[in-house]
C-alpha cells in the first residue's frame, strides 16, 4: 500500500470515529450491540417492552454519562420501535431549545417539549393547522393569563413561534421574565399543553390509524449543567423540576421518554416514585475493569470489536494490543476512546512515510495528549475522587455539595460501571495524578 492509500486508509477511519449518534437505518453496520449483553439485560429492549406493556401512556427516565452511547441508544429505541407499524416515534433534542446553561422550570420545559412536538407534527404529516392551533393558543395563554411582556397574541403564529424558540434558548432575560410570570398559572400551563398533546395523538391516528401509539424521546436534557456560577441554581432547578412536578411531566395518551443526569438518581433517591414514572434505565460506562482494576476481557474485545466495525482498514491501523491499552485508558468512556484513536490517527498521517500499523510510541503519546485535557484537578476534587476510588461509591456527603459532583460527572472524572450492580471509580487516565496528590495534601496535614 502506497502512502497515498495509506493516509487515505487513516482518513477514512478517522471519519468513522466522528462523535455523533448513530442512526439506525443508515449507521446500523456501524453498531456494535455490546448494550444487550450488559449483565442484567439489554436496558433499551427493557424499556422497549416497558412501552409495550402500558396501555397507552408513560414515563420514563433515561440516565448515563455523556459517553455512554445514550443518543445512539435512544435511535436504537426509536428503530426497534418503528419497525412494528403501530409505534410513531418523535424524537427531540432538548438543546435546540433549552440553553444548557441555565436554569429549567417546569414551565419553560413543557412549553420547549410541545414546541418541539408541534415543528415535528408539522414537518413529518403536515399538520399545519394542529401546528398553528398550538401556537395560538400559546399566544393566548403567555398574552392573556400569564401577561408575559412582549407577546402580541395577534402576531402571526409562524412569526412567533420562531422567535420565541430562539429566545427561549438564548434570551436569559426572557427566559427568566416567562419562568417568573408562569408561577401562578402552572395548571392553565399545563392543561394547554396537554390538551395540545391530544389533539395531536387523535391527528397522527387519523392519519396512520386508530391503533396507532405515539412515542416522544426528549434527549440530551441530562446535559443542562449550568456555569460555575450558575450551577446550584441549575441543578436546584433540575431536581426540583423532576421532585415536584412530576405529574406535570406526564403527557395524556403517549409514551414520554426523558433523559435525567446521572447525578439525579443520588440527589434525589426514589425519583421514579416521585415522578411516578417506571424505574429509571440507566446505561453504564463499557466495563473494561472490574472493581478490582483487573481488566475485562470481554468488554476489551467489545472495544475493539467496536473500532473494527467502523473500517475495513481498522485492524491494519490498530492491532489489538493498542485498541486494549487505549480502551483501558478511557475506562470505557467511548467519547474519550474514539478521541484518543483519532489522537493517534492524525500523529501518524503527519509523518512524512506512514507506519503501519500504528507504533506503540503513538499510542502512548494519544493517551498523554488525552491526559493532559483533563489536568489540572484541584485539591478539593483531588480528595473527592481519592475517596471515590477507595470506596467505589459517589461519596456524596451532602446535598449543598451535588454541584461538585455532577461537575465530576460531567467532566468524565468519575465514571459509573455495572458489573452485577452499580458501581463507581475515577477515570484511570487520572488515577495516578489523584493518588500522588493525595499522599502530598495528607503529607502536608500531618
Amino acid at each position: 500500500m502506497n502512502m497515498l492509500n495509506k493516509k487515505q486508509t487513516l482518513k477514512t477511519l478517522y471519519q468513522a470515529l466522528s462523535d455523533r449518534p448513530l442512526n439506525f437505518g443508515e449507521d446500523t453496520e456501524l453498531y456494535e450491540p455490546y448494550v444487550e449483553k450488559l449483565p442484567g439485560g439489554d436496558p433499551i429492549l427493557e424499556l422497549k417492552t416497558t412501552i409495550e406493556f402500558s396501555e397507552s401512556e408513560s414515563l420514563h427516565l433515561v440516565s448515563g454519562q455523556r459517553g455512554t452511547g445514550k443518543s445512539t441508544e435512544l435511535l436504537r429505541l426509536k428503530y426497534l420501535l418503528e419497525k412494528e407499524s403501530q409505534y410513531t416515534v418523535f424524537y427531540l433534542n432538548m438543546l435546540d431549545y433549552l440553553s444548557e446553561s441555565e436554569p429549567v422550570e417546569i414551565s419553560d420545559f413543557l412549553l420547549a417539549a410541545s414546541s418541539g412536538l408541534a415543528a415535528q407534527a408539522e414537518e413529518r404529516y403536515g399538520l399545519n393547522s394542529l401546528h398553528e392551533g398550538y401556537w395560538e393558543r400559546i399566544q393566548n395563554l403567555l398574552s392573556s393569563e400569564i401577561k408575559l411582556e412582549g407577546v402580541d397574541a395577534k402576531a402571526a403564529a409562524a412569526g412567533f413561534s420562531a422567535t420565541f424558540k430562539a429566545r427561549l434558548k438564548k434570551d436569559v432575560t426572557f427566559k427568566r421574565q416567562l419562568q417568573k410570570a408562569a408561577q401562578g398559572h402552572i395548571v392553565q400551563l399545563t392543561t394547554q399543553v396537554n390538551e395540545f398533546v391530544i389533539d395531536l395523538v387523535s391527528a397522527v391516528r387519523k392519519k396512520l390509524g386508530n391503533q396507532q401509539q405515539i412515542v416522544f424521546i426528549v434527549d440530551s436534557f441530562e446535559q443542562i449543567r449550568g456555569t460555575s456560577q450558575s450551577a446550584h441554581e441549575v441543578h436546584d432547578s433540575v431536581v426540583r423540576l423532576f421532585g415536584h412536578h412530576g405529574e406535570n411531566l406526564h403527557l395524556p395518551q403517549l409514551h414520554f421518554v426523558i433523559t435525567v443526569p446521572p447525578y439525579l438518581t443520588i440527589a434525589a433517591p426514589g425519583i421514579s416514585r416521585l415522578t411516578q414514572s417506571n424505574p429509571v434505565i440507566t446505561l453504564p460506562s463499557v466495563h473494561v475493569k472490574s472493581r478490582n482494576g483487573q481488566p475485562d476481557e470481554k468488554a476489551l474485545k467489545v472495544m475493539r470489536a467496536i473500532v473494527h466495525r467502523r473500517s475495513l482498514g481498522a485492524k491494519d491501523i490498530f492491532p489489538d494490543h493498542a485498541i486494549d491499552h487505549l480502551a483501558a485508558a478511557s475506562g470505557g468512556d467511548l467519547r474519550h476512546f474514539f478521541s484518543m484513536l483519532r489522537i493517534a490517527l492524525l500523529k501518524t498521517s503527519a509523518e512524512l512515510l506512514v507506519d503501519l500499523p500504528i507504533k506503540d510510541q503513538v499510542i502512548k503519546q494519544a493517551e498523554e495528549s488525552q491526559r493532559r485535557d483533563m489536568l489540572p484537578i484541584s485539591d478539593e476534587d483531588v480528595l473527592w475522587l481519592a475517596k471515590v476510588h477507595a470506596s467505589k461509591k459517589a461519596e456524596l456527603p451532602s446535598i449543598q455539595q451535588l454541584p461538585l459532583l455532577a461537575r465530576l460527572f460531567d467532566a468524565t472524572l468519575i465514571i459509573n460501571y455495572r458489573n452485577g450492580d452499580d458501581w463507581y471509580d475515577i477515570h484511570p487516565l487520572v488515577e495516578t495524578y489523584v493518588t500522588e496528590r493525595k499522599k502530598v495534601l495528607d503529607e502536608r496535614n500531618r
